[in-house]
């Protein structure tokens, strides 16, 4: 399974950064106490990674009934896909 770093790469390079990465120095950290993941200096409490999952599902569901007739809706479909996926493992992680 990748780490925490490997799922931020994987999620910001799916939705098109392609700028070095660098989590060498990551300040992320889970407050299992709260429920609240502080990335970067953003605070993301439960609630809003669940908003930030469903809006990439939606996504997904909207592109994948679109793929087969487009390239490119075919490509946003697989960044959503990822993003969605990375958010879930992330969570499933944060959880456990």
């Amino acid at each position: 399974m990748p780490n925490k770093a490997e799922l931020i790469k994987s999620l910001a390079e799916s939705v098109g950064f392609t700028e070095n990465i660098d989590l060498g120095n990551s300040t992320s950290r889970y407050d299992p106490n709260t429920g609240t993941l502080y990335c970067e200096g953003i605070q993301l409490p439960h609630s809003s990674i669940e908003r930030i999952k469903n809006w990439y599902y939606q996504q997904m569901v909207t592109y994948r009934n679109q793929m087969h007739s487009d390239t490119l809706k075919r490509e946003y479909y697989m960044r959503y896909a990822l993003a969605y996926n990375a958010i879930c493992m992330l969570k499933d992680n944060l959880d456990n």
